[in-house]
């Protein structure tokens, strides 16, 4: 793991530290959800992307 994507964890670490202590202070009791980052993911938590498989297809050119 980069240095870079390293301190990029950790500041994705800090910035749900601090939204769960500012929800906890306005008395908002967790359920055990995940938001999570938006990336659709695997079972084994690698991202999803289902048309790697497509050779030759082009998204872009729409």
């Amino acid at each position: 793991m980069s240095s870079v994507e390293a301190l990029g964890r950790y500041y994705s670490y800090l910035r749900q530290l601090n939204q769960t202590q500012a929800l906890l202070l306005a008395g908002y009791q967790p359920r055990g959800e995940h938001t999570g980052d938006g990336v659709p993911r695997d079972l084994s938590g690698r991202p999803f992307e289902p048309l790697s498989s497509w050779r030759g297809v082009s998204l872009w050119d729409i």
